[in-house]
């Protein structure tokens, strides 16, 4: 134990003693290398710090201020460290800019030592530390670092430089002479490690970059504001070809990653080809990135899911002239929002271009958008797509666009208060082309966007709710032709009525997007049986706006900003007991306004041809007014048809004869389209042949009250011709003279609905006397005298006829 104690002591002994010698001379080492490394750098110092100066002076176009140099051999031992501090760079331009080109607190530059050994000076790093670089474009169009190094006088070698950096650097590039542009960030900490070939250099890069905005045009706002980005870049310089490679390198932008890769040629124009790819962008995180100009149009545009995209930038760099844009993108399965519309299960490919023609400037009006396999759904309604829009600007829009659906489905996409869909399918295929709105300001929309294609109904059914127009059983093909769109003889079932309707609207593209171009229809309607009974009165139209989308906006104006001009032929149209054969009508309709131009038909066993209209339907004052020519109707039958004219007094059943008339009266309609009798006016001028009365009340009263031995339950007339005028409830007659195999009547006066009636009878005298059964009675010549008569004043009160003897002239003015 005691020699193992013993042997160990002096094995520690003897290793303490060696080690204390390795330290001694390890540190004799050191402190000989710094002290030969202070004396070189010291030596050397001022021979680099002569060069510098000398370099910048002489090869600088401008003035170049250089603080003091020092030297630290201990921050980045064993290499030297050399400090230059307030660096300052003054362009030739500096009395315009008022700023320096370069400005920075100090310039790190560390020199390998062991290259100074051998008598070589060759940079490891050189770091610009807390600056400002400051690039600006002058009123010559010449930028401020035009010219800013002299060429070598004469060859002398290069310094080698390893690697570059830079810390919290400002970097500010205004152009407002061309392209009006601003390029403001900062870089927070850079490094590029340098490599050399016999070609050229290679450079690595690892960049933090803070962006406070990049403006190319800055009347619209800067993009990349406040944002950070991380660069990682590979390339190559090569000195020959003096062109700039680089290889797939990392771009992060916030949080999205890109990838970028190209080429940069250098000769007497700068080419540019880059290739930026990313294989997600959100679209409310590029926005973001966006100038305000650009971000605000973009702004009702959303995409759900991110998708790739890739930006190629090409082209030779010159004044105002921005690169050639081409960006690819694509999406599958996503969902797409447009101004409150949503698009679902969206899937397409997409470019877009800046150089559509390359003879003119890159800028939005020769830019395009280009859409193809397009399929999405819009309120469950699929649509397949491909769209060019040329001029972003202004856009010009060629679209096909295909669908097949049922046709309820369009009732989410719609306002049903202006049309509702109600079975049925719909094919639908067209190529749009145009301008989908009028620009403000501008007449460019003048001509219309032209549309062409079909739309195939199969047993379809709508209606109109506020007009209460019902459509079924509609099965056939509409042909969109330009401005217009038409169809022949589709069979179309209207509120319960088999019609088969043929049509031709203009001008229905102009009208979808400019109010101030009407719609015009020419539409034909042919049917055996029409009823107008199965129409109800159109309800009133409310006056509170209501929030519309914008295809219900298109369909409303459609609706209100259409003239339509009617034909319809029947072989017989009826409304509850009147019932018209042969019809034949023209007719025009507005927004407010149905206009009859003509009409002609057989009722009551004669013809009829009229005209008039019904204005304000759409308001609170409707009103109608029509002119009618009656030749030979039977006048008991007219008058059960149209239901005695509401009246009692004279009936179906009391009248007979063959009625010929000229009819004019017009008045004001109710809000379920009755008629205001207190509005009414018009004017009658009648003849009746072959007429006659049975059973009337009124004729009643006079056998028993005045002619109690004359029979007037049986009365035939000689031909009659009666003018009156029609004012309110009142009927004003003038005098008419009344031949019957009874006796001679001549009534004037008026019969009113009301209790105004007052009407005066004369009656001769000698049309008294006893009359032959087969007497036929004849009007008086007009010269001939009525003798002495006997005068009877008949009014009405409750519905009943009194007739009373006037003893003394009545009053005229009454």
């Amino acid at each position: 134990m005691y020699f193992y104690i013993s042997l160990t002591m002096k094995l520690n002994s003897t290793y303490k003693k060696r080690l204390l010698r390795g330290l001694l001379i390890l540190v004799a080492f050191i402190a000989v290398f710094v002290i030969t490394e202070v004396i070189l750098a010291n030596v050397y110092l001022a021979k680099i710090e002569t060069q510098v100066r000398q370099e910048a002076t002489s090869r600088i176009n401008g003035q170049v201020e250089l603080g003091e140099f020092k030297i630290n051999i201990f921050s980045h031992f064993p290499n030297v460290s050399l400090t230059v501090r307030n660096v300052k760079i003054q362009d030739n331009y500096f009395d315009i800019s008022k700023k320096p080109l370069l400005n920075a607190e100090s310039i790190n530059i560390q020199v390998k030592f062991f290259k100074l050994i051998q008598n070589q000076i060759e940079i490891k790093q050189i770091t610009i530390i807390k600056g400002n670089i400051n690039m600006q474009r002058m009123p010559s169009g010449q930028w401020n670092t035009y010219n800013l190094v002299k060429p070598k006088s004469e060859p002398t070698a290069d310094i080698v430089i390893n690697n570059v950096a830079l810390e919290q650097i400002h970097i500010i590039s205004k152009d407002t002479v061309l392209v009006n542009n601003n390029f403001d960030f900062i870089v927070t900490k850079s490094e590029i490690g340098l490599s050399y070939n016999a070609n050229g250099v290679s450079f690595v890069t690892d960049d933090r970059i803070y962006s406070n905005g990049i403006a190319f045009r800055v009347e619209r706002g800067p993009c990349f504001t406040s944002t950070k980005l991380r660069t990682t870049l590979k390339a190559n310089w090569n000195k020959n070809s003096k062109t700039l490679s680089i290889e797939p390198s990392t771009l992060y932008i916030g949080k999205n990653k890109a990838y970028l890769e190209g080429k940069i040629k250098i000769a007497d124009s700068t080419a540019v080809n880059l290739v930026f790819t990313t294989k997600k962008v959100e679209m409310a995180t590029a926005i973001a990135m966006l100038s305000k100009y650009t971000g605000d149009k973009l702004k009702p545009f959303n995409f759900s899911k991110s998708f790739p995209v890739i930006l190629k930038l090409s082209g030779i760099v010159k004044p105002n002239r921005p690169l050639d844009i081409d960006i690819y993108f694509k999406t599958n399965k996503n969902v797409f929002t447009s101004k409150g519309q949503t698009f679902t299960d969206v899937a397409f490919s997409g470019h877009y271009k800046n150089h559509l023609n390359e003879n003119l400037l890159n800028e939005e009006s020769n830019s395009g958008l280009f859409i193809s396999g397009f399929t999405g759904k819009y309120e469950g309604i699929p649509l397949s797509i491909s769209m060019d829009v040329f001029n972003m600007l202004t856009p010009y829009i060629n679209m096909k666009l295909s669908c097949s659906t049922d046709l309820n489905k369009l009732n989410n996409a719609i306002d049903t208060s202006s049309i509702n869909f109600t079975k049925g399918k719909i094919e639908l295929k067209i190529n749009y082309l145009g301008y989908p709105s009028t620009p403000e300001g501008t007449s460019i929309n003048v001509s219309g966007p032209v549309v062409n294609g079909y739309a195939k109904l199969i047993d379809a059914a709508y209606n109109i709710p506020n007009r209460k127009y019902n459509f079924s059983n509609i099965t056939g093909t509409i042909f969109f032709n330009k401005h217009d769109i038409y169809f022949n003889e589709i069979p179309i079932t209207i509120n319960k009525n088999f019609t088969y309707v043929s049509g031709e609207f203009k001008n229905v593209s102009k009208s979808l997007f400019n109010k101030n171009v009407k719609t015009t229809a020419d539409i034909s309607i042919k049917t055996d049986l029409f009823s107008l009974g199965n129409f109800s009165p159109p309800e009133k139209r409310t006056l509170v706006p209501q929030p519309k989308n914008e295809i219900s906006e298109i369909l409303e104006n459609l609706l209100t900003n259409i003239d339509v001009n009617i034909s319809l032929k029947a072989t017989k149209i009826t409304y509850k007991q009147l019932s018209l054969n042969q019809v034949k009508v023209e007719a025009t309709m507005d927004d407010n306004t149905i206009y009859c131009k003509k009409a002609s038909f057989n009722a009551a066993n004669g013809a009829v041809n009229f005209f008039g209209a019904i204005v304000g339907i759409g308001t609170g004052n409707r009103s109608f007014s029509l002119t009618a020519d009656i030749h030979n109707a039977d006048i008991s039958k007219l008058f059960q048809q149209l239901n005695n004219f509401n009246q009692d007094a004279v009936t179906a059943k009391n009248i007979q004869g063959t009625l010929t008339a000229q009819i004019k009266f017009s008045g004001n309609l109710s809000k379920t389209f009755a008629i205001q009798q207190s509005s009414m006016n018009g004017e009658f001028d009648i003849n009746v042949k072959q007429g006659g009365i049975r059973n009337m009340t009124a004729l009643n009263e006079i056998t028993k009250n005045i002619f109690k031995n004359k029979q007037f339950s049986d009365i035939d007339f000689a031909e009659l011709n009666h003018k009156s005028r029609l004012a309110g409830y009142d009927l004003y007659v003038d005098q008419m003279e009344i031949q019957s195999n009874i006796l001679t009547l001549f009534v004037n006066g008026i019969y009113s609905l009301k209790d105004n009636t007052e009407l005066f009878i004369k009656i001769p005298i000698s049309s008294l006397k006893q009359q032959d059964a087969d007497y036929i009675a004849e009007n008086n010549e007009p010269d001939e005298k009525m003798g002495i008569c006997i005068n009877l004043k008949a009014t009405k009160k409750a519905n009943e006829f009194k007739v009373v003897p006037i003893l003394f002239k009545r009053n005229s003015k009454k």
